[in-house]
């Protein structure tokens, strides 16, 4: 943690700094400081999402042709001619199935304001000192019966995002179902503050690509 918190001291600072006017503002209101701080970095990102967003669409476009165009070619052909076939379709959209990556660009470049979110809100003497519905914030929440019901809210508004930003892209749907997964149970045990800072991210992300989008 150390390392990390060597390596994006320059984004914890301004986003503690962010943060600490969003906590001084709503000081008896946590669940509302952690919802527009979440909103907020949303919108920060959004000016490094938009062209991320763009390659991702170029990409998915790419590979939907190779696909469309092998379904077509290889119907009669065996297994050691449909490999050629496929290598000859790469080469003739200049793509390499590394490439696919690109599909989720935008979430990536998330990552690194995720992970200095983690260590300001473990350093907050805000989060430490303060509850919801007489959770802590700075423990799991176990509301579901003793089982943590932020983390699949957020799994949930993950995975609904996915479906509606991708409905067209089968192959990019199933991808983002296993990064929800994946998520689910990396954060299954963090904060509550964590996960609701993350949920309302996705709430306003999805905001921003409705309203985008039409």
């Amino acid at each position: 943690m150390e390392f990390l918190n060597l390596i994006f001291y320059p984004l914890i600072l301004i986003l503690g700094y962010i943060f600490s006017l969003f906590s001084n503002i709503f000081l008896n209101y946590p669940l509302v400081a952690i919802v527009l701080f979440g909103a907020f970095i949303s919108l920060l990102l959004m000016p490094l999402q938009k062209p991320l967003r763009a390659i991702e669409i170029r990409t998915t476009e790419v590979i939907k042709n190779i696909e469309d165009e092998f379904q077509e070619l290889s119907k009669n052909l065996n297994r050691e001619e449909q490999f050629f076939l496929k290598e000859s379709l790469y080469k003739k959209h200049s793509y390499n199935p590394f490439y696919s990556i690109k599909q989720a660009a935008s979430f990536f470049v998330s990552i690194p304001f995720l992970i200095s979110v983690i260590i300001l809100f473990n350093n907050s003497s805000f989060i430490n000192s303060s509850s919801f519905f007489e959770v802590p914030l700075n423990s799991p929440d176990g509301l579901l019966f003793g089982l943590n019901l932020f983390p699949i809210i957020m799994f949930i508004t993950t995975y609904i995002d996915s479906q509606f930003r991708y409905r067209s892209d089968p192959s990019s749907k199933t991808r983002f179902l296993f990064i929800s997964l994946a998520l689910f149970f990396l954060v299954y045990g963090l904060s509550s503050a964590l996960i609701i800072f993350w949920i309302a991210m996705n709430f306003m992300n999805m905001t921003l690509f409705y309203f985008n989008k039409n």
